[in-house]
């Protein structure tokens, strides 16, 4: 909002016509005249030399003292007195003890008073009503912040870019080369972004600012990877050290498997994660694309107990004044909900979401069917179509405009079959349920073209374990062959830019 247009209609054009009346009460020009006139004239008496009746030169000392070579009616220079100063040196030797001084000293004169109004009226129209206009402007300003949604924190009105990712993760018992690796292969097929998981626990273990050393060295060389391949980098803080879990007696961090069981417990102090998210943003600046606030919390294996609205809608909070005060130009996103929850994505609008936040992130899944199949009403917010649609349907009811990105998709090639969720597929499958997936996802104006960013999930599988549905979402195998997924992947993306 322009505040010189909010002012200027009333306050400012008020106030300068106020400062340009007091002004007029008399015009300062010929009293600053008369004041020059008056200073040249000493400079003159002290510049030239005085002479007696002899013409011999007298200085200027004894004729300061005795003043016994005056001329009534003319200065010591020749020239005639003025009136007044004649009258008042008259009047004082009549009147002795109206004298401001009687050590023998000629009285001084008082300064023209004359001045003094000019000297008001310029006050009045400088200092004063510079102040007085500062104080209206900031009362204008901190009006159009309220008026803007402003509290007691500014409105984040952020439009970040739209992306084209892969999720690479540092695995632990791997070595810092294999991530390295993969961030050249996501530039290779074709993102412009990276989606990291940060474990808190692993990076934070011991206590809240003490950080392991080699998990940052691992943290940073993949940021620095990253930058210099042109991706820029989307953190998800995620699990909870034991040390931020609220339990009594440090019962949490007793053993390497009770700190391991709490990692999914939300913390204590929401401003503790909020103090490490901002850490990040520090550390790692403009490679960032955004910060995501945890990952899926409306499921129990992410995030107990389960009063998971209010908690992460506190967590989310407490993350935006950390950003807004260390990178206020970071987007916030939040949500990173488990397929279409429209349930819970209603309960966190109601906590406040809508206010906390940049993007609204979702995982669209649709494991062991194609994209174009749904499930039965009952698990329908789980199917990839109609997950969405759920979630497309809160945003325009609740928060319209808001932008969306799908921060994980993807199908699983492990061996597991006949499950309602987590179903494996051929690798053939594999490839066209993603190329048919993304190419739904990135035609705008359609029904399931409205998130504007997706992240695929993910680049490698952490290891081979062909049963296990968990390692088997990679384009690439463990072994480091590539599946059909990463030239299906790479084409889309090809698509998309075109």
């Amino acid at each position: 909002m322009d505040l010189a247009k909010l002012l200027r209609p009333a306050a400012l054009d008020g106030l300068e016509r106020q400062a340009r009346d007091r002004a007029r009460v008399r015009d300062p020009a010929p009293d600053r005249r008369a004041a020059r006139r008056r200073r040249a004239d000493r400079r003159q008496r002290r510049a030239r030399p005085q002479r007696d009746a002899r013409g011999r030169t007298r200085s200027r000392s004894a004729d300061h003292r005795g003043q016994r070579h005056r001329v009534p009616g003319l200065r010591a220079d020749g020239r005639r007195a003025h009136r007044r100063g004649l009258d008042r040196r008259r009047q004082l030797r009549r009147h002795p003890g109206r004298a401001a001084r009687t050590d023998g000293h000629a009285a001084r004169r008082r300064p023209a008073r004359r001045l003094q109004p000019a000297r008001r009226a310029r006050d009045v129209s400088g200092r004063r009503a510079r102040r007085r206009l500062a104080a209206v402007a900031g009362a204008a300003a901190l009006a159009a912040l309220a008026g803007c949604g402003g509290g007691e924190q500014p409105v984040r009105t952020l439009d970040p870019p739209a992306h084209r990712g892969v999720a690479v993760d540092i695995v632990f018992g791997t070595p810092a080369s294999a991530e390295l690796a993969e961030v050249d292969a996501a530039a290779e097929l074709g993102a412009d972004a990276i989606r990291v998981a940060v474990q808190w626990a692993g990076m934070e273990p011991l206590r809240a600012g003490e950080l392991a050393d080699w998990y940052v060295q691992r943290l940073d060389g993949l940021v620095a990877r990253a930058r210099r391949a042109g991706l820029q980098v989307l953190l998800t803080p995620v699990f909870t050290p034991c040390w931020a879990v609220d339990a009594a007696g440090g019962a949490p961090c007793a053993s390497p498997a009770a700190a391991q069981q709490v990692q999914t417990t939300h913390p204590r102090d929401p401003a503790d994660y909020a103090r490490f998210a901002g850490r990040l943003a520090r550390r790692y600046g403009d490679a960032l694309a955004g910060l995501e606030v945890w990952n899926e919390p409306n499921l129990p294996g992410f995030w107990a107990p389960q009063d998971a609205a209010r908690d992460y809608v506190r967590l989310v909070r407490a993350t935006r004044q950390e950003l807004l005060r260390v990178a206020p130009r970071l987007p916030l996103v939040a949500g990173a909900l488990a397929g279409g929850d429209a349930p819970f994505l209603e309960q966190l609008y109601g906590e406040g979401l809508a206010d906390e936040i940049d993007v609204l992130s979702v995982h669209a899944y649709n494991d062991g069917r194609p994209p174009e199949r749904g499930l039965p009403a009952r698990f329908a917010r789980a199917a990839f179509r109609q997950g969405l649609l759920a979630v497309k349907g809160v945003v325009e009811r609740r928060d319209a405009g808001r932008t969306v990105w799908v921060t994980e998709i993807g199908w699983n090639t492990s061996t597991q079959r006949g499950e309602l969720f987590n179903d494996g597929v051929g690798e053939a499958e594999q490839a066209a349920y993603l190329g048919r997936a993304l190419a739904r996802l990135q035609a705008p104006g359609t029904a399931l073209g409205f998130p504007e960013s997706v992240f695929v999930y993910r680049l490698r599988d952490p290891r081979q374990a062909p049963a296990d549905p968990q390692q088997n979402y990679g384009l690439i195998a463990a072994d480091g062959r590539r599946k059909p997924a990463f030239a299906a992947v790479r084409r889309a993306f090809a698509a998309r830019r075109g």
